[in-house]
C-alpha cells in the first residue's frame, strides 16, 4: 500500500493528495473571501475566485478518477455553496452521503443547503439525522 501511495502522489493521481489540494484551495479561498470582505479589496476576492476554479478542477479530475471516494463529493459541495450555487451543493453533498451517510459534517452542509434552498423539511431531517449520530 506505501508503494501504491507513493507512485500516486508522483503521478499526481492519490485521491487523498487530490482531495488535500483541493482543501487546500478552498480554506484559502475562504480566507480571502473574508478579508475581501473586511478589506473591501477586490483583488481578494478575484485571488478567491480564481483559487476556487483551480479547485474545481481538481476535483473535477478527482471525480473523474476516483467516483467512490466520498470527500470529493463533500469538498465539491463546499465549492459550490461558496458560489452560492445551492442546488449543486445539495446534489454533491447527496453523493457524499450515498457513500457515507455517517458523516456528521456533511449532514451539517446539507441542513444548512437546504435552508439556503428553503426546503425546512429537508433541512430538519438532516437535523435530526445529525442528533442520532451524536448519540
Amino acid at each position: 500500500a506505501e508503494t501504491y501511495a507513493k507512485a500516486a502522489e508522483v503521478v499526481g493521481l492519490s485521491p487523498i493528495i487530490m482531495h488535500k489540494q483541493a482543501n487546500a484551495l478552498i480554506k484559502s479561498a475562504q480566507n480571502d473571501l473574508a478579508q475581501a470582505q473586511i478589506q473591501s479589496d477586490p483583488s481578494l476576492e478575484e485571488r478567491a475566485n480564481a483559487r476556487l476554479l483551480e479547485a474545481k478542477g481538481v476535483l473535477d479530475q478527482a471525480v473523474s478518477n476516483f467516483p467512490g471516494y466520498g470527500s470529493i463529493y463533500k469538498r465539491l459541495g463546499e465549492f459550490y455553496s461558496l458560489r452560492k450555487e445551492w442546488s449543486q451543493a445539495a446534489d454533491s453533498l447527496q453523493k457524499a452521503l450515498n457513500i457515507n451517510p455517517f458523516d456528521v459534517e456533511v449532514q451539517q452542509l446539507i441542513a444548512l443547503v437546504y435552508e439556503q434552498l428553503g426546503e425546512k423539511d429537508a433541512a430538519e431531517k438532516h437535523r435530526r439525522i445529525i442528533e442520532i449520530l451524536r448519540g
